[in-house]
């Protein structure tokens, strides 16, 4: 993951000259890192319900193993 992060430089730059510029960078920022964070929940959505469809497969063979022997 790529996360970007807030240099001390883009702190002190916000801090001491607030102004448009600053806030509209930091704003970009926050929403570049949460689309971010939004795409790696569906991933990890997505390889539970990989993982989960796994389980049952495997749960159904050992099953059909048991009723083999």
């Amino acid at each position: 993951l790529n996360y970007e992060t807030f240099s001390s430089m883009n702190k002190t730059f916000d801090i001491f000259f607030d102004n448009f510029f600053s806030d509209w960078n930091t704003k970009e920022k926050i929403g570049r890192n949460s689309d971010m964070l939004k795409t790696l929940s569906g991933s990890i959505a997505n390889l539970q319900d990989k993982l989960e469809v796994n389980k049952q497969e495997l749960q159904n063979e050992i099953k059909e193993l048991d009723i083999l022997f």
